[in-house]
């Protein structure tokens, strides 16, 4: 069956950014928008078409990521849970997750915080998709129960979302030199007394 102008458009935007992460997470900001259209069968005026720029298509690709994660996440976290079990919900989450792809996602993003460092201008842009996760994860953590007549606020979703995080980097760090894996989802779950003795 034939595709409609939309469904067209977005499978050539789809294409492009699959070619985009590939190749960005093993160049670098030395890849170039030939070596990306040609390796999803476009042109380069396809990425200018659809993206205006390498940088937007990098964004793009970047945030698409940090989307994927939000879903894993936001589709398991119910609203009824408390703070503790939203916190071991959210480990276990990027504990399913297999090796070969922390890898790959980990070193998008090193690749995506080396070029704003090599070219600071970008960072605003480049740093959308965490921006989001930021926002996103924090509106998760925030008013959980803690314990009777205790919720978290924005500040201790703030502060928890600070530790995450470097269980998220440990995480990676165990993937990529072949170490075990720490427990996260009971690591995560313990968090929660960050909050409790505040």
């Amino acid at each position: 069956m034939r595709l409609s102008r939309v469904e067209s458009k977005e499978r050539t935007r789809q294409s492009l950014l699959d070619a985009a992460e590939l190749l960005f997470a093993a160049q670098g900001p030395s890849v170039s928008l030939e070596e990306i259209s040609e390796a999803a069968g476009l042109s380069t005026g396809a990425v200018y078409s659809n993206f205006g720029s390498k940088r937007a298509l990098i964004a793009s690709v970047f945030e698409r990521m940090t989307e994927a994660q939000l879903q894993r996440i936001e589709d398991a976290v119910r609203p009824e849970y408390d703070l503790r079990q939203t916190l071991s919900v959210i480990t276990n989450c990027w504990a399913q997750v297999g090796d070969e792809q922390v890898i790959a996602e980990a070193r998008m993003e090193l690749q995506v915080m080396l070029w704003a460092l090599e070219e600071p201008e970008l960072a605003p842009e480049l740093g959308v998709g965490l921006a989001k996760l930021d926002e996103r994860m924090t509106g998760l953590l925030t008013d959980r129960l803690v314990a009777a007549g205790r919720r978290t606020t924005v500040q201790d979703a703030s502060r928890l979302l600070i530790h995450l995080r470097a269980l998220v980097g440990y995480h990676a760090t165990a993937a990529v030199f072949r170490e075990p894996l720490p427990d996260l989802a009971g690591l995560g779950a313990e968090l929660w007394r960050l909050v409790d003795q505040s």
